[in-house]
């Protein structure tokens, strides 16, 4: 019993990148699509992503992302002091997760 408890605390923490990426890879399965649609696709899903990166956190990454920026490597270099920032492993799992979105974005452009 305390394994099964153990492993469902795992899967909630868990939860918020496996949505991210599940999202993201609906958008990659779409091979009906233009790569350069599936960009802009994973483009707004990236945008969406910002009001999940709470604003106490002060990341400069946030702002980018409400303010919409084009440079995806703008916003790469952000997220990626962001992370350097922000060691817990709660705030680690959001911003590497939008991390990984904003680089496969960059690898489709």
């Amino acid at each position: 019993m305390r394994q099964k408890q153990l492993g469902e605390m795992q899967y909630n923490h868990y939860r918020y990148s496996d949505a991210v990426h599940f999202a993201a890879n609906q958008v990659l399965a779409q091979t009906t699509f233009s790569p350069q649609s599936r960009a802009d696709q994973l483009r707004e899903l990236l945008y969406s992503l910002a009001p999940t990166i709470p604003e106490t956190w002060a990341t400069p990454s946030r702002g980018l992302l409400v303010r919409r920026e084009l440079s995806i490597e703008i916003v790469i270099d952000a997220l990626g002091r962001d992370l350097q920032e922000n060691t817990d492993s709660s705030r680690y799992l959001v911003l590497s997760s939008i991390l990984l979105l904003a680089q496969t974005i960059k690898q489709l452009g």
